[in-house]
Formats: C-alpha cells, sequence, structure tokens
C-alpha cells in the first residue's frame, strides 16, 4: 500500500519513498508505467515533487525514462549478469582486503549483531524488505571494513540496483535462502583472519545470487 504524506519531511523525499516502496514491493512491476498525475493525484501532492522524485528514481535506475515514457526498470538477463560480474570482481576482494587490514573488533561485532538480526527475523514471518535491508548491511559494513575508498565508491553505485534485484530473488527464494549459513561462512572466515577463505565464500555467495536470477529469468519472472 502507498505511503501517505505527511508535511513533516520535505515532499519530494516522501514521494521518492513511496514510489521506491512501491518498487521493491511489487506493487510497481517491471516494465510498469508510472504515470505522474496518477502519482500526484494519489499523494495528493503537486506535480512538481513527483515530477523531481521520478527524477531521482530515473537516475539510480529504478526507473527508465523513454522519450517521456516512465517505466519500473525491467533487466535482462546480460544486464543482471553485467552486474554481477562487477560484483564478482570487487567484493571478495573487499572481504580479502578486510583481513589483511586486521578488521576492528568493532567492525566484527556489527556483524555478528547483523547475523543475530537476521536469524531472529527469519525466524519470525519476515517480511522480503526486512531481509533485504539486513543483507544490504551486512555487504555495505565488509565493502566499508575493506578501508578502499576506490572499492568502495564502486559499490555504492550499484547498491541500490543489487537491493531492487534481491527484492525479486526473495520473493521466490524467502522460505529456501541460505543467508545464514553463507553469511556465518563470510563471518568466520574474517573472525580467524583467512584472507583465502574470505575471498572464495564470499565469490560463492555472490554466484549463487547469479543462479537464483538465472532460474528466475527462466520461469519468465525477470523477463
Amino acid at each position: 500500500m502507498t505511503s501517505q504524506i505527511t508535511r513533516s519531511e520535505p515532499l519530494t523525499k516522501q514521494v521518492y519513498r513511496a514510489i521506491k516502496n512501491a518498487i521493491l514491493s511489487g506493487e510497481l512491476l517491471p516494465g510498469e508505467r508510472v504515470v505522474e498525475s496518477r502519482w500526484s493525484s494519489q499523494l495528493k501532492v503537486s506535480r512538481s515533487p513527483v515530477r523531481e522524485a521520478i527524477r531521482m528514481l530515473t537516475a539510480e535506475y529504478f526507473l527508465t525514462d523513454h522519450e517521456g515514457v516512465i517505466e519500473v526498470y525491467q533487466p535482462t538477463l546480460p544486464d543482471l549478469e553485467k552486474l554481477y560480474e562487477v560484483r564478482l570482481a570487487i567484493e571478495p576482494m573487499a572481504a580479502k582486503l578486510v583481513v589483511q587490514k586486521i578488521p576492528s573488533p568493532h567492525v566484527l561485532t556489527q556483524l555478528e549483531i547483523n547475523l543475530t538480526s537476521t536469524i531472529h527475523v527469519l525466524q519470525n514471518d519476515p517480511t522480503i524488505s526486512e531481509v533485504v535491508t539486513l543483507n544490504t548491511e551486512f555487504h555495505r559494513l565488509i565493502m566499508e571494513a575493506s578501508d578502499n575508498h576506490y572499492l568502495t565508491e564502486i559499490y555504492h553505485n550499484y547498491s541500490l540496483l543489487i537491493e531492487m534485484y534481491g527484492h525479486w530473488i526473495l520473493q521466490s527464494h524467502l522460505s529456501t535462502t541460505k543467508i545464514v549459513e553463507e553469511h556465518t561462512a563470510i563471518f568466520e572466515a574474517l573472525a580467524h583472519a583467512n584472507p583465502e577463505v574470505a575471498f572464495q565464500t564470499m565469490y560463492a555467495h555472490i554466484s549463487k545470487d547469479i543462479s537464483a536470477m538465472q532460474r528466475l529469468h527462466t520461469g519468465g519472472v525477470i523477463r
């Protein structure tokens, strides 16, 4: 259900969040049109904040603009595979760097808290958004702990797309996800200061996402 608009924060930010949440929740599907006037009427705001929110979401690849026709981004399988090639290039390396730089106890504590929260959420009728948020945080913590701002900048450029794809994958695989086991393996490699195992476990984890997306594409979920 679309969020309600209040006057306690900038309208553009609220409209942006409302449309983004509609995309992530599946209320708006890949390829579906986003009509400025419809959202203006639905949220009871002028067209100006809707127009700006659409511009922001287009810049972040949640929406596409085809000569004025705004649609929810609909990735092709090659698009997804190319994006995950980038993930495979930088995230395993980031995990390896975390170990080589000797991770601070604070970072390991944050990752452990994240794992505990993930286990708790999965045991209590989770929403897809809750799981995706925790997954995004886990990967972000590792990227930032690598202390390589070039890798981190690349990661932040695509992290919103990964979040969106994560929702699509979990819509079909939430009950069978191995996120706890896979994140635990990565955490243990970091905690035991094993750079090669950290690299390989992260690589295997991301590779499984690619396989899941290929199955979704075959099943017609991602067209």
